[in-house]
């Protein structure tokens, strides 16, 4: 029945679910993400669907007008006369006991009322399509446009969405005495009647007596992921913090998003770059931290969208340990030295000098690094052969533990 139905798919976002309570009520709704058994939708002014969706231009607003339900609402631009609003299906007309929506408009209006229903009395593949307006609506205030008592032109269609008779004009409630209940997609909305190209929407209330919901329409919701690889570096080495932003439910392209860090010793984040999303909301940056850094993604809130942070992740940055060993060539009994440098510079942090064999690392000797970073450290060799050698550095304020180059010297 619905196939006439032409739903906006790339304004809508992933339809959550509703279970209604068995009283009146209020349902938020971010940006379209209508709950189930609602949605918006868009059709040609009779009712026939098969529109184009880029006809109708959306727009959450939080000003001109001051919305009448939250902090937003739904400004719709259509290019030529087209109807969009908000329905909800059922399995009979009760759908529309209440039926209703809160506009506001610059230009005089009309709401129009869509019915798609299958009768009892319906051939399979056969259902109906009522039309209706609600009559004029002055401009310039919030009004709450009422469609119970709506007269509409009944149409029947057949399985090929092909119009094959008509019963004139009725109330839904007349239509349902003569023909009987059945499933309904219940529509309300504008586009269709009107002096003006735009109209403020929200509000929209449907359901069965004493169990209706009115959709209060408020920003999209957002959500960021984050990742880094590699996890750790050494200090002049880089890092790329990815993530990936969406909105609604769904990737977001083109979103400004802000890159926070908070390096050792800090208690506050600092936006330190604004990274625009790829196409499938893909979000990278190359960073090059000193010392071990914490990184978080942070959306800021729009007027269509609320704001979002990330969860943070951290990047370990290992001192840098240079090291070069004075002599190279040796005897029996003489020291090999060795000599370097640490960046973060790293005073008075414990160093030690290693052996590597074929059984595994020897520890050599041990020492501090000078005031200025640097060190110097000796071993009396004992042995002829090859020596080869690394020096490390202890963890200390803010990087992890630092490992240099292994060297090589000979010994006769």
């Amino acid at each position: 029945m619905r196939r006439l139905l032409t739903v906006i798919v790339t304004a809508l976002l992933v339809a959550g679910t509703f279970s209604p309570a068995h009283a009146d009520s209020t349902v938020v709704v971010h940006g379209l993400d209508t709950p189930a058994p609602f949605f918006p939708a868009i059709t040609n002014c009779d009712g026939s669907g098969g529109v184009d969706p880029s006809v109708v231009h959306l727009a959450l607003t939080k000003a001109n007008p001051t919305p009448t339900l939250g902090t937003r609402s739904l400004k719709v631009t259509r290019d030529t006369p087209t109807l969009f609003g908000f329905g909800r299906s059922g399995n009979s007309s009760h759908v529309a006991d209440a039926f209703s929506i809160k506009m506001f408009s610059d230009w005089a209006q009309a709401g129009t009322a869509v019915i798609y229903i299958t009768p009892a009395d319906t051939a399979s593949g056969y259902y109906w399509v009522g039309y209706g307006d609600t009559g004029s609506i002055p401009p310039g205030s919030w009004w709450t446009v009422d469609a119970t008592t709506v007269s509409y032109f009944w149409t029947l269609y057949n399985p090929d969405n092909q119009p094959t008779s008509t019963t004139g004009t009725g109330t839904l409630a007349s239509f349902v005495a003569a023909h009987g209940e059945g499933h309904t997609d219940a529509i309300l909305g504008f586009g269709c009647v009107g002096d003006g190209p735009a109209v403020t929407i929200d509000g929209f209330r449907a359901g069965p007596s004493g169990n209706a919901t009115t959709l209060n329409i408020e920003q999209q919701l957002s959500s960021l992921s984050i990742s880094r690889t590699p996890s750790t570096i050494t200090a002049g080495g880089s890092s790329t913090i990815r993530g990936r932003i969406n909105v609604g439910g769904g990737p977001a392209g083109g979103a400004s998003v802000k890159l926070d860090a908070k390096p050792f010793g800090s208690s506050t984040w600092t936006n330190i770059a604004t990274v625009t999303s790829a196409e499938d909301g893909s979000l990278a940056k190359v960073v090059k931290p000193v010392k071990n850094t914490a990184y978080r993604w942070r959306f800021v809130e729009t007027t269509a969208t609320k704001g979002s942070v990330s969860s943070s992740v951290s990047v370990g940055v290992k001192t840098k340990v240079t090291a070069t060993i004075v002599d190279a060539t040796l005897h029996v009994g003489q020291n090999l030295v060795a000599k370097g440098t640490t960046f973060p510079r790293k005073a008075g942090v414990a160093i030690t000098l290693w052996r590597k064999t074929s059984t595994g690392n020897v520890v050599l000797a041990r020492g501090t690094t000078h005031s200025d970073g640097t060190y110097k450290i000796a071993y009396p060799v004992n042995r002829k052969g090859t020596w080869t050698v690394f020096v490390t550095v202890a963890a200390a304020s803010g990087n992890l533990a630092g490992t240099s180059p292994s060297r090589s010297a000979t010994v006769s």
